[in-house]
């Protein structure tokens, strides 16, 4: 998934190769970013486990599993396992999950089965979309909670400890660009326009080399918290800059893909959770008059801390129990 270089299947598959190796060092620095800030910042096992066959003596060495969240249970992903069900896992009663994904809005009528055996004994089921909820209810069997993206878990002081006050750029308007929503890069040239503040784009794409502004390819997660800390406005089609934005109290506006229903799922619920669905925009909605208007945060902090104190209360009674 995460190789440098694509096989190119077309004359846009060549131009983007040929895009990559121009930019390779800054793209080889965002992949040192992300492997730093995995060994340096989160607690790992020394043991790393590649095969199935080597999963089973985890069974003693550990009291409790908990598995999630970003599209662990989305079987499309080309990096899915059975092994984020604890297919390995004797005893489900020491199995929790914490804000699973399921992607698709939907598990595959093929793969009911599987997401029935295992997960009917897990101790706690939690998701994180309501359509996650609805459609993992109607196959296990058992009662699902929802709960927030463990991004929210985390106050803003707790990531100003991750992120730094530097920054490069004076004001400007972050682009985190996953997709390629229609209209999405023509309103953040439309905000640049009525601005006048640069463009940061932290994601390489062949659509953005025409527009001007910054181009930073090596952004790594800390950088990237620190983009949102730091920016005057957000334009985005990413769920997690969607969070990172109302943590920050950043003037957003998202695009969704009318035609993706699991990226609409999760960006619609949150926007309509803390009454700011009119900053979510699509090509069968009317944009905005003026880009640049702000948002009204007030009451937004008390709607995400009560959601989290919840996710967080789950989580700890049923640690234990």
């Amino acid at each position: 998934m995460y190789k440098l270089y694509e096989t190119p299947r077309s004359l846009k598959g060549v131009l983007r190769n040929v895009h990559s190796f121009i930019c390779k060092k800054k793209l080889r620095t965002r992949k040192k970013r992300f492997a730093s800030f995995l060994s340096e910042l989160l607690t790992l096992s020394q043991e790393q486990y590649n095969e199935f066959s080597e999963m089973s003596g985890l069974n003693e060495q550990y009291d409790l599993f908990i598995c999630g969240s970003d599209q662990i249970w989305n079987t499309a992903c080309v990096d899915y396992s059975d092994v984020y069900l604890f297919n390995f896992v004797k005893d489900k009663q020491r199995c929790l999950s914490y804000a699973a994904s399921i992607g698709t809005g939907g598990i595959k009528m093929e793969d009911e089965g599987k997401f029935s055996d295992y997960l009917h004994d897990f101790r706690y089921i939690s998701v994180r979309e309501g359509k996650a909820k609805d459609s993992l209810e109607r196959i296990v069997d058992k009662e699902i909670d929802v709960v927030p993206d463990p991004v929210l878990l985390l106050t803003r002081e707790d990531w100003d400890h991750l992120a730094s006050a530097k920054n490069n750029y004076g004001d400007y308007i972050l682009c985190y660009f996953i997709g390629d929503v229609e209209q999405m890069r023509s309103f953040a040239k439309r905000m640049h326009e009525e601005s006048k503040l640069p463009l940061v784009f932290t994601n390489i794409n062949l659509r953005e080399v025409v527009i001007g502004g910054y181009h930073l390819y090596d952004t790594g997660p800390v950088e990237f918290v620190n983009l949102v800390k730091n920016a005057k406005y957000i334009c985005t089609d990413s769920f997690h800059a969607v969070l990172f934005s109302l943590i920050y109290h950043k003037d957003f506006w998202v695009f969704t893909n009318v035609h993706e229903g699991s990226s609409r799922s999760r960006i619609d619920e949150i926007a309509s959770k803390v009454q700011l669905t009119h900053r979510v925009l699509n090509t069968q909605r009317s944009f905005p008059d003026d880009p640049l208007c702000h948002i009204d945060f007030t009451g937004i902090d008390s709607i995400i801390r009560e959601f989290a104190d919840y996710g967080i209360a789950q989580l700890r009674e049923h640690i234990e129990k």
